[in-house]
């Protein structure tokens, strides 16, 4: 039985000279370094996909954060400005009292933030490059809905009042469709980046 070598010269066999087995043994090392260079350049130029990859997830994740901060702080100033209106109103419609200057305001700011923080930035992934009305004015109807009919939930048990549904389903969507307007403009003025998909 006759021992095969994988590494080094390779013994010839008796019907071969030593020529014959170092041409095979070189061919042999010369695919290995064929195979190392091309292992070499396949993993840096791989390794430079995944920066260029994760430096484009930072930069979205940055623009992603700014559209969420622009959001909250429209929805916050909207929330704001109508809790100082209901507040000059209040005297001539007892609805408007839920909505006042008191001391619920900071939960109802809060909440208010969270959810144009929210809406921003699924605002941005949602409208991306192209201009479909449908996308984004559902959009803003389905953050109105769902935030106006919580609150509603939460008003109708404390308050019973049937005015509450016009009041606080109107509040969400005046307030997610101006900051859908605002998100819009920072949008087409490069202001705040559009998603692109990978």
């Amino acid at each position: 039985m006759e021992k095969t070598w994988t590494h080094a010269t390779t013994t010839p066999k008796p019907c071969q000279d030593r020529k014959v087995a170092a041409i095979r043994d070189a061919c042999s090392r010369r695919g290995l370094r064929v195979f190392l260079c091309i292992y070499f350049v396949y993993f840096c130029v791989f390794v430079r996909d995944i920066e260029q990859t994760v430096e484009r997830l930072q930069a979205e994740r940055i623009e992603s954060i700014k559209a969420g901060g622009l959001s909250a702080l429209v929805c916050g100033t909207v929330v704001l400005v109508g809790a100082i209106a209901n507040t000059v109103l209040a005297t001539r419609w007892n609805a408007l009292t839920v909505f006042s200057l008191n001391w619920s305001i900071g939960l109802h700011l809060a909440h208010a933030m969270l959810a144009g923080l929210l809406f921003g930035v699924t605002y941005r992934y949602v409208v991306r490059q192209g201009e479909n009305p449908h996308l984004s004015a559902g959009a803003v109807l389905a953050f109105a809905l769902v935030r106006g009919l919580a609150q509603l939930e939460t008003g109708w048990t404390l308050h019973g009042n049937p005015t509450l549904l016009l009041l606080l389903g109107g509040e969400s969507a005046l307030m997610l469709a101006i900051a859908a307007g605002v998100l819009n403009v920072a949008l087409s003025r490069k202001a705040i980046q559009p998603f692109v998909s990978f």
